[in-house]
């Protein structure tokens, strides 16, 4: 069985306090990078991949201005949603 996981939350937006209210999202993700089983760490799980997430790649609904939503600045975008929910088949599709 193959596991993907996607980054939590990898960047704070211009303004925002993730940094504060989150403060272990870093090692979260760093773990999760980490049990990817193509970092070369000692943690890398056979079956295991980890996609990178950062603010160009799935934006937050605070970077999408739309009139709604527009202060979160923690969970993802429609289309930040939609391309995460591409990358997850992807990384399973290139092992």
């Amino acid at each position: 069985m193959r596991f993907v996981a996607g980054t939590v939350l990898p960047y704070a937006p211009p303004g925002g306090d993730v940094a504060t209210r989150f403060p272990a999202r870093q090692d979260i993700n760093a773990a999760l990078l980490n049990v990817d089983e193509n970092s070369g760490s000692p943690l890398a799980v056979s079956n295991a991949s980890t996609v990178y997430c950062n603010e160009n790649i799935t934006p937050t609904n605070e970077q999408i201005l739309d009139g709604f939503r527009d202060t979160d600045e923690v969970h993802l975008a429609a289309v930040g949603q939609l391309t995460l929910g591409q990358l997850i088949p992807n990384a399973i599709d290139d092992r």
